[in-house]
């Protein structure tokens, strides 16, 4: 006799079948949910805003960034300048135009061409560009540091100038300064020619075979791109 003789409610098990599928770890998610948001409440509770000094940075963040659409005369409020991004040659043109260039021009056809991942490098010998412990050109230095700036005017990218020096164990300082002073002045040599962006100005020191180091050369990297405002 089963229950429906009596009138008896029929209940299903509770215990899943093969067909049902398991839904308990919808309980443990719900639990890990419920305590992360619980723990970062606690946190932000546990918080204080100095309200004061977060204005201060929201409106100098304001100020920098916004037009200007005010005509105060105040003049402590500073404006940023925008930049945009203007892509230079590719190096592997401009390797393939100056060399050509190069090779017609009689004062620089002995300007070395090395190519890396990152930059174009013209090397010129530092005995022949400057004077023997000296960051001054030599003489016959002047024309093709001029001839070799008025190429470099006509183009977009950005170059940084490596001055060497041979150092010893006794005058490191002094041979870094040699470099400094040397790239400094083939950057001041370039701009008068004509190149109008600014130049980066690096020294590089080491022993006379220091091969790796490339002593012996004011090195010129043309970098693929340049930012301008």
């Amino acid at each position: 006799m089963t229950a429906q003789s009596y009138g008896l409610p029929h209940f299903k098990s509770a215990v899943p079948t093969a067909s049902q599928p398991r839904t308990l770890w919808l309980i443990t998610i719900v639990d890990l949910v419920t305590l992360l948001l619980a723990f970062f409440v606690l946190m932000f509770s546990m918080s204080q805003v100095e309200t004061k000094r977060y204005a201060a940075v929201a409106k100098s963040y304001s100020a920098a960034f916004s037009p200007v659409t005010s005509t105060s005369d105040d003049t402590s409020l500073v404006r940023l300048p925008k930049i945009a991004h203007v892509s230079g040659e590719d190096l592997g043109y401009l390797e393939a135009v100056l060399k050509a260039a190069f090779a017609r021009t009689a004062t620089l056809k002995d300007v070395e061409f090395h190519r890396t991942a990152q930059y174009l490098i013209l090397s010129l010998p530092v005995d022949g560009v400057f004077a023997p412990g000296s960051g001054a050109f030599t003489d016959t230095a002047t024309a093709p540091v001029f001839d070799l700036g008025g190429v470099l005017s006509n183009l977009k990218n950005r170059i940084a100038v490596v001055g060497s020096a041979v150092t010893t164990s006794s005058d490191g300082t002094a041979a870094w300064a040699l470099a400094v002073a040397r790239a400094q002045t083939m950057a001041d040599a370039l701009k008068k020619a004509g190149y109008g962006l600014p130049v980066t100005v690096l020294g590089r020191g080491g022993a006379a075979t220091d091969v790796a180091a490339a002593i012996g050369h004011v090195d010129i990297l043309i970098m693929p791109e340049q930012p301008a405002s």
